[in-house]
């Protein structure tokens, strides 16, 4: 029998394990993505953009769209429904995510309500780190919370 590099054998898998199996393939993906952007290939950037609007398309049911499609290196945003109720900003920011994190919110609130823009979501290449966890983003103005709107590969 042939070993799936997918997801373990429907037949012989516990159900529990799928999880972690999926969490691990995606870890592995973003991984991968991490070491193209570190060797300046920006197609991973690109990449990671369609991989959380897919994803998030499936598991949310939203239906978001890369807007860089449309409108290249747009400010603040990467992803957004067309109704403007959900935007997504795709970031492969390694170090001080924190400032990322404060400038985004910022840029959101100065330039795209303004647009008629509601939400906004920030996905990560990577987890968080212990201390980053700790700072408070939440921003009652835009619904905006830690741990609703902080998206990471697990």
């Amino acid at each position: 029998m042939q070993k799936s590099y997918f997801l373990s054998d429907p037949q012989q898998a516990d159900m529990r394990e799928i999880p972690q199996e999926i969490e691990g393939l995606i870890i592995t993906y973003f991984s991968q993505l991490r070491k193209d952007a570190d060797n300046g290939w920006t197609n991973a950037y690109k990449k990671a953009e369609d991989f959380y609007c897919r994803f998030l398309n499936k598991v949310y049911g939203w239906n978001l769209y890369n807007s860089n499609y449309q409108k290249r290196n747009e400010s603040d945003i990467d992803l957004a429904t067309y109704d403007k109720s959900i935007t997504v900003q795709v970031t492969a920011q390694k170090d001080y995510k924190k400032g990322k994190i404060e400038k985004t919110i910022k840029g959101f609130k100065n330039r795209k309500i303004k647009q008629g823009y509601k939400s906004l979501f920030i996905a990560f290449f990577e987890d968080l780190s212990e201390s980053e966890k700790k700072n408070d983003f939440n921003d009652i103005e835009i619904n905006f919370s830690n741990e609703k709107n902080i998206l990471t590969p697990s």
